[in-house]
């Protein structure tokens, strides 16, 4: 694969290109032996494998497993980042100066759980200056894990362990651990 653009309103507005893609495909599994492109504004590359695509695909319960490396020399978090305008005068609102911003909550599938070991060079969140990240990032059973997240912000060296739990859309649950 070669070139490819695709962008899709709803779920993936700000849009991902495939530079370059080499997959292998057989009835249980996809292995991508290379993948490089953009998400977004930012950078990627990615090889691993996907399992069980079919069945995923194909029939009602079935779980997509799969295995991924991810790297990435910049990856911009903010334009993933969901916000909703809120009506003035709702609850909701908010008094940011200038702005009426609500977040949303971001569910975890059910359906999905994925290994992805992750390296990325520098994160931009905010106004957080964020590098060197490494570490492993579960997500099964609704559930994102951090296993031995490490970083460099605020001019220290960071670990973060944690879970961001959906299972309960209603009320997400957070558990984070963090060293310095």
């Amino acid at each position: 694969v070669t070139n490819l653009v695709y962008k899709e309103a709803i779920d993936l507005p700000m849009g991902m290109t495939i530079t370059e893609g080499k997959f292998l495909f057989d009835p249980k599994k996809v292995t991508i032996n290379k993948m490089v492109g953009t998400l977004g504004k930012s950078p990627f590359g990615l090889d691993g494998f996907v399992q069980h695509y079919m069945a995923w695909t194909f029939s009602e319960g079935a779980v997509l497993d799969g295995e991924m490396n991810f790297t990435s020399s910049a990856f911009n978090v903010d334009e993933w980042m969901e916000e909703e305008e809120v009506p003035a005068g709702t609850e909701s609102e908010t008094t940011v100066e200038g702005a009426d911003v609500e977040y949303e909550v971001a569910a975890i599938p059910a359906d999905i759980n994925f290994v992805m070991n992750s390296t990325i060079d520098k994160v931009i969140y905010e106004d957080y200056d964020i590098t060197n990240l490494k570490g492993v990032i579960v997500v099964k059973n609704q559930t994102a894990y951090m296993k031995d997240l490490f970083f460099n912000m605020l001019k220290a060296e960071w670990v973060m362990n944690g879970s961001y739990n959906t299972q309960d859309i209603k009320k997400p649950l957070f558990s984070y651990d963090m060293t310095l």
